[in-house]
C-alpha cells in the first residue's frame, strides 16, 4: 500500500501542476495560496472520516489512497503558490532574503516530522489528524487576510 500511496500522491502532484501553474499565471498567487490553505484541510478531514467508517464499507486502505491524492494536490498548490507569492511580495532588492527566510521557516516545520512520530506513538493517529485539521483551518483563516501583491 505504501507504493500505491506514493503513486497516488506523485500522480496528483504532476497532474495538478499543469492546472495550478496556469491558474497562478491567470488569476494570481493570492488565489493559489487560498487554495493551498483549503487543500491543507482536506487530507486531515478525510483521514479522520476514514478512521470512523464502519469496517463493512470498502477496504479503508483503498479509500485512504484519496488522502494521498489530496496531499499531492496540497503540496503542488503550496509549492507553486508559496514561492511565487513571496517573489511578488518582496521588493526586487530583497528577494533573496525573503525567499531564504520563507524556505528557512518551511525547513523548521520539516523538523517537526520526528515529533509527529512521537506524537502518534503516545496518542495515536486521530489526535495527530485533528491537530493537522486545526492547523489547516488556521491556514484558511490567515489566507483570507492575504492582500494581492
Amino acid at each position: 500500500m505504501v507504493g500505491i500511496y506514493l503513486i497516488c500522491s506523485t500522480a496528483a502532484a504532476v497532474v495538478t501542476n499543469l492546472f495550478l501553474g496556469r491558474l497562478s499565471d491567470r488569476r494570481g498567487n493570492r488565489l493559489l495560496m487560498r487554495l493551498a490553505a483549503l487543500t491543507a484541510v482536506l487530507p486531515a478531514s478525510l483521514a479522520i472520516t476514514v478512521a470512523f467508517l464502519p469496517s463493512s464499507t470498502l477496504d479503508k486502505s483503498v479509500i485512504f489512497a484519496l488522502v494521498f491524492v489530496l496531499v499531492g494536490l496540497h503540496t503542488t498548490a503550496s509549492g507553486i503558490g508559496g514561492i511565487n507569492f513571496v517573489l511578488e511580495l518582496a521588493p526586487s532588492v530583497d528577494r533573496a532574503l525573503y525567499v531564504g527566510f520563507a524556505n528557512g521557516i518551511v525547513g523548521l516545520a520539516l523538523f517537526a516530522s520526528p515529533l509527529a512520530g512521537a506524537f502518534v506513538d503516545g496518542l495515536g493517529y486521530i489526535p495527530l489528524f485533528l491537530f493537522a485539521l486545526g492547523c489547516g483551518l488556521c491556514a484558511v483563516l490567515f489566507s483570507l487576510r492575504l492582500e494581492e501583491p
